[in-house]
């Protein structure tokens, strides 16, 4: 009888150790390149027009700050799983996540703790403010300090913690919304933020 469950716990196992074995003898695999091709959407002059609006709009108060984005397209060569795998090595960031359907798949990788909810709490934690790190630990000092010290991007932050207090304030009961963490540095593998943390408990 131990004879016969001692084979069962191994017959699930003789699939992997096959593969492993496989694996080692068929020596180092050379993946091709993932993005053999990368293709802005914008030109250099649109982009650079848009840029000019923006702060026209700043300029004359119809804006407080925009994120001027614009999409790299490039054609893969490899497997989808493989290009986030790469990503998440250089860039091992807190919020990560990869989709895969039939004919797509969706990877993202990200610092930024958007929105968060417990019962009826919600958090958003938003970044303004970056400094990379180094491998020289009197040079990271330096960086984070910089950053602590930099006023313009203590002023995005204080901005964007305004804007998400307002936001929450459109769901949340009156007078629960807070910023339970002010102006923080969060430290990453790869860079410095700063960040804060906003509260508030949603309306019943």
């Amino acid at each position: 009888m131990a004879d016969r469950a001692l084979g069962l716990g191994e017959r699930p196992l003789q699939p992997l150790v096959e593969r492993w074995e496989r694996a080692v003898h068929a020596g180092p695999h050379r993946r091709p390149p993932l993005c053999p091709r990368l293709d802005f959407e914008m030109e250099r002059g649109t982009y650079e027009q848009m840029i000019s609006r923006a702060l026209e709009y700043i300029a004359a108060g119809d804006i407080y700050q925009v994120n001027l984005a614009q999409r790299l397209r490039f054609t893969g060569v490899g497997e989808p799983l493989d290009a986030y795998c790469g990503l998440r090595r250089v860039n091992p960031a807190p919020y990560a996540a990869l989709i895969r359907w039939p004919g797509g798949a969706i990877g993202s990788v990200s610092p930024e703790l958007f929105l968060r909810q417990r019962g009826r709490q919600v958090l958003t934690r938003p970044i303004k403010g970056t400094r990379p790190r180094t491998r020289d630990p009197v040079l990271d000092a330096a960086y984070r300090q910089q950053l602590l010290d930099s006023e313009k991007d203590a002023a995005e932050l204080a901005m964007i913690i305004d804007l998400h207090r307002n936001d929450l304030g459109r769901v949340c009961e009156y007078g629960s919304v807070r910023v339970r963490r002010a102006r923080r540095v969060e430290t990453h593998p790869t860079v410095f933020h700063t960040v804060a943390d906003i509260v508030g408990n949603l309306r019943a």
